[in-house]
């Protein structure tokens, strides 16, 4: 290939490029801000009954050897073949037992006593 062919084949691939890039860009741009508002509304309208049926914490070190704890409550929602692991907040797990009914309620974020 000549020096004359490259540069011809690039002014002609480059031209597309100058559309499609800000097209492309915009997509993913879109999306990256739809799909988080979109699992928000989703989780919001969830509604669902279960029971606890465990309890976890489990922790983890970071490179700073700062220790974290995440605290998990199992729950096995009502109908449902087998149980979920939630990750909840301090406060969430200490008010749980094993046993107690739990439920997320539509329009709401959190979880409460069923």
């Amino acid at each position: 290939m000549t020096g004359q062919m490259v540069g011809a084949m690039m002014a002609a691939s480059s031209g597309a490029g100058k559309v499609a890039g800000p097209i492309v860009g915009t997509l993913i741009l879109v999306a990256i801000v739809a799909v988080p508002i979109w699992l928000f509304v989703r989780y919001r309208k969830a509604a669902w009954v279960g029971v606890v049926t465990d309890k976890k914490i489990t922790s983890s070190v970071d490179d700073d050897l700062n220790k974290t704890y995440n605290h998990h409550l199992v729950i096995k929602k009502d109908g449902a073949a087998k149980a979920h692991d939630h990750s909840v907040g301090a406060d969430t797990y200490a008010a749980f037992e094993v046993g107690d009914g739990i439920a997320k309620k539509p329009g709401k974020l959190g979880l409460v006593k069923a």
